[in-house]
């Protein structure tokens, strides 16, 4: 099992006006863990991971005055699902394969930084499928 956790604190204040600067990012913590095993023996066993995670974003209200972006953002949390299996077999080749739901939960939230914050919410749920076939 592995267990990941980060996280960003960053502030900026004009010394002239003592106001936060422009275009500071929100809080955010980062936290994941992953389960991972192997089947098969020999050679070259195959490979799987079972992932969930939670990205964790604290309200701006760190924010100067005269500005468009005066608005504070809310907080959000969104959810991360992943899965994944490595060096299988499919069609006599070797393939890797992996699923994963970003905003599992379908959050709707906008980021303080995105240009488009004052006008639509950020991406809602976004599954991706990947599959790696060496030729």
């Amino acid at each position: 099992m592995q267990i990941t956790a980060n996280g960003t604190v960053v502030r900026g204040t004009n010394r002239r006006t003592d106001e936060p600067l422009f275009d500071m990012p929100a809080d955010r913590l980062s936290l994941n863990t992953r389960l991972l095993g192997a089947r098969g023996g020999g050679q070259d066993p195959s490979s799987w991971h079972l992932g969930m995670g939670t990205l964790l974003v604290r309200q701006q209200d760190g924010v100067p005055n005269g500005t468009v972006y005066t608005l504070p953002t809310a907080g959000y949390a969104l959810l991360q699902l992943e899965a994944g299996i490595q060096r299988w077999t499919l069609l006599g080749r070797r393939a890797d394969m992996s699923l994963s739901v970003n905003n599992a939960l379908d959050t709707r939230y906008r980021d303080y930084l995105s240009r488009y914050r004052l006008f639509v919410n950020d991406a809602g749920r976004d599954v991706v499928l990947r599959l790696t076939m060496p030729f």
